[in-house]
């Protein structure tokens, strides 16, 4: 398959007419965490992961896109085990333990994660009383929202919305 990742490793590559240029027919993808962001504090121990699928080119997003439902986002709290979720769920987390949190995600497809698409590592704090007293601190109001432009050309979503 064009898409299998392990094979992406032993792929050849072909040179086009240009003797400087290759092409590799493995999309490049990877996931960036936007929901919650970097450093935030939420109030509760409850909040929502909200994640981007980066593509650097367009023939990776439309291979991404046209195999979309082969692929779950999996995401690991505090270094543990990867948690999946087909590409068109709402991911939330519910009584999460008052304190500080790291998350990772990484798509996943034919039984193996793949960790060249790796978010980087985010960082966030539950509080679970927001009405203690917390001099300096502003939480983060989280809000279902769709992920933001991407600064490069090309930012395909694993789901059905354009």
């Amino acid at each position: 398959s064009l898409l299998d990742p392990a094979a992406a490793a032993t792929t050849t590559t072909t040179t086009t007419t240009r003797t400087d240029t290759t092409t590799n027919t493995s999309p490049k993808v990877h996931l960036r965490i936007y929901e919650p962001p970097q450093g935030s504090y939420i109030a509760g121990t409850n909040f929502f992961v909200g994640l981007q699928v980066l593509t650097s080119d367009s023939e990776s997003e439309r291979l991404v896109y046209a195999a979309r439902d082969e692929y779950k986002v999996c995401i690991s709290i505090d270094e543990g085990h990867y948690s999946c979720w087909s590409t068109n769920s709402t991911i939330v987390y519910a009584d999460v333990i008052h304190g500080s949190h790291s998350l990772m995600a990484k798509l996943y497809k034919d039984g193996n994660l793949l960790d060249d698409t790796a978010s980087g590592l985010i960082t966030l704090t539950t509080v679970s009383d927001p009405t203690m007293n917390m001099t300096g601190i502003e939480f983060h109001s989280q809000q279902f929202s769709p992920p933001p432009q991407a600064n490069t050309q090309y930012d395909g979503l694993l789901d059905d919305e354009e």
